[in-house]
């Protein structure tokens, strides 16, 4: 953890595929953050994820690594403002949440779609 004198920044265990999750459980939902600026480290290349609560604002963002089982890529909060600390933490909380009970090791959806009638001529 990073902490400046108006951000945090915080890493997490978590691959992307994470934002209908935090959408659903975040106090004020997900919304997108468009664009680039200096200082800014962004998701995707239109901008970031990002979490509201009053004045602070936390985004997410990513970076690769490298380790004995290879490269990986991890999800990144970066919170600014009044309560970036606490807003950052939130946010790693219920990433690191997903990541644990939910994220890619959870069992793949199926789905089953009932007979269709034979079509009589």
């Amino acid at each position: 953890m990073r902490e400046d004198a108006d951000h945090t920044v915080l890493w997490t265990c978590a691959l992307a595929g994470v934002y209908l999750w935090l959408a659903c459980v975040l106090a004020n939902g997900l919304s997108r953050l468009r664009g680039q600026r200096s200082g800014c480290a962004p998701h995707f290349a239109w901008g970031s994820m990002a979490a509201l609560d009053d004045a602070t604002l936390a985004y997410l963002t990513i970076r690769e690594g490298e380790d004995t089982d290879g490269r990986f890529w991890e999800i990144g909060v970066i919170g600014h403002d009044p309560r970036a600390k606490a807003l950052a933490e939130d946010v790693t909380a219920a990433i690191d949440e997903w990541a644990r009970d939910y994220g890619n090791d959870a069992p793949a959806p199926e789905f089953a779609w009932p007979p269709m009638p034979r079509a009589s001529c």
